[in-house]
């Protein structure tokens, strides 16, 4: 089987636990010759202690101790989990064979007696020292197994639950459930969305630590861990961050103890995210299997914001004039329906605006359909920075244009008309042969209000009407159909 984790090499150990010094002597002289660690102990209750404290990986036990007998040792040990694993031989002068098999029953799994040949005795040691390293060799495979198992039921868990998921905040919402979980050995973790078109990276997953922040965005530069990451595009793994110069470039004592993993979330080249791991709840550093389990569930997020990104983009293609950037027709027509229908439940104002640019076929056919574009968008600009955030801009077809205005009364949305209206006629031009040539634009306001429309169809006739009065009777300027007023 491929060694998932980089073992660290222990050097076998061994307690010998016997009353008489010249007895320890040897077998410490024996043992330590072929490179193990002795520890010694010369009374029943410092065995215990020492067995508690140190984990050996054999016991070498005499029966006839001073305090407490072997068999009572052997029977303490063997009775607690923490050390009811660890293998037990009795090294005694008895040679009652009721005295061997009380010691077996009470669980050793040998039986050496004084005095021994040293080759026998070493040999019989080195037996069971490899059983036991095999044994524990097995039981570590065996918990990286059942984790990557535990890990990887996860994952699935988590993928199946965002899968068909296309709005970014309801993964995250996922991704926070299950990161949780599958980072419940981390102090701290967190998820930071590289931002658009930016040198910020904005939070959306965390601990409690985290996400309690009040700056839930940051800049680039102010994290050198997640700007390392996110520049070079690889995992940045710091188990002796004081050491490192990241630590240097980032002051505060707080991070001095700290373990740190930063994983930049990464699809076809590009950086989307980088996720944060800082310190497991043992203190133990990172590990590659750490790092394995990371980037597995990690990749599962990335490709999941990837389609949500890319869902977003498409959605917006649906329902986005190419050229303008504003609403198109089909978005109108649906946003105007749903609008309508709420102002009537609720019995509220409604206002809508209706706007033509002046003489725009003269433009395209003096100046060139190329100037015309650069009109309409100029033309977008100018109501995008002139409506609120409830209100919305759309294009109606050609160069006509609907803005719709909730709770706004008619004197509200003349005025609105009128300030787009001087905003053109200041700022509008079509820059020819080196002069500047003003555009204007007509505009017909139309509110409901006491029910004075059916529907959404009949608003949008009125406020057309009106914007036909405001053409008819010298352009550039504003008109209201005068069934809407206050």
């Amino acid at each position: 089987m491929k060694q998932i984790i980089s073992r660290v090499t222990k050097q076998p150990t061994v307690l010998v636990a016997d009353d008489a010094p010249e007895i320890v002597l040897i077998i410490s002289k024996i043992l330590e010759k072929e490179g193990y660690l002795v520890l010694k102990s010369y009374n029943g209750e410092e065995c215990i202690a020492l067995a508690f404290a140190n984990k050996p990986d054999i016991i070498l036990l005499d029966i006839m101790m001073p305090d407490i007998d072997g068999f009572k040792i052997c029977n303490h040990l063997k009775n607690d989990s923490k050390t009811q694993d660890i293998p037990i031989i009795f090294i005694t002068s008895k040679v009652d064979i009721k005295d061997k098999i009380q010691g077996l029953n009470k669980g050793a799994i040998d039986y050496i007696t004084k005095p021994f040949n040293s080759e026998e005795f070493l040999a019989r040691v080195k037996s069971h020292m490899r059983a036991k390293l095999m044994q524990d060799e097995l039981r570590e495979t065996n918990g990286i197994l059942q984790e990557y198992l535990r890990t990887a039921t996860l994952a699935n868990n988590y993928f199946e639950s965002i899968t068909r998921l296309v709005n970014l905040d309801e993964v995250m919402s996922f991704t926070q459930r299950y990161f949780a979980e599958i980072f419940e050995d981390v102090v701290r973790f967190s998820v930071w969305l590289c931002a658009e078109q930016s040198d910020q990276f904005i939070l959306k997953v965390g601990t409690s630590a985290d996400l309690n922040k009040e700056a839930p965005t940051i800049r680039v530069e102010d994290s050198p861990i997640m700007k390392r990451a996110f520049e070079k595009k690889e995992v940045i793994v710091e188990n002796n961050f004081k050491l490192s110069e990241l630590y240097n470039a980032k002051a505060g004592e707080r991070y001095s103890d700290a373990k740190f993993m930063c994983l930049p979330l990464i699809v076809e080249g590009n950086v989307l995210a980088i996720v944060n791991l800082t310190s497991k709840k043992d203190g133990t550093d990172f590990s590659i299997y750490d790092q394995q389990k990371a980037l597995s569930v990690c990749q599962i997020l990335a490709n999941k914001i990837e389609n949500c990104q890319l869902y977003k983009k498409i959605e917006k293609l649906s329902i986005t004039d190419s050229l303008t950037n504003l609403f198109n027709r089909q978005f109108l027509d649906t946003r105007l329906a749903k609008e309508f229908a709420r102002v009537v439940r609720s019995n509220e104002t409604f206002t809508i605006i209706m706007a033509d640019i002046d003489h725009f076929k003269n433009i395209n056919d003096t100046y060139g359909h190329q100037k015309g574009d650069i009109a309409l968008k100029q033309f977008a600009d100018i109501l995008v920075h002139n409506i609120r955030e409830a209100d919305f801009a759309a294009r109606y077809g050609g160069e006509e244009f609907v803005v719709t205005l909730p709770s706004t009364k008619l004197n509200g949305g003349v005025n609105l008309a009128e300030k787009i209206r001087l905003s053109v006629e200041e700022n509008l031009f079509i820059e020819a042969e080196g002069e500047k040539h003003p555009i204007t634009v007509s505009l017909g306001v139309a509110t409901y209000h006491n029910g004075n429309f059916e529907n959404q169809e009949g608003l949008l006739k009125a406020a057309d009407e009106a914007l036909y009065k405001a053409k008819q009777t010298g352009r550039n300027k504003v008109c209201y159909h005068e069934d809407c007023g206050d």
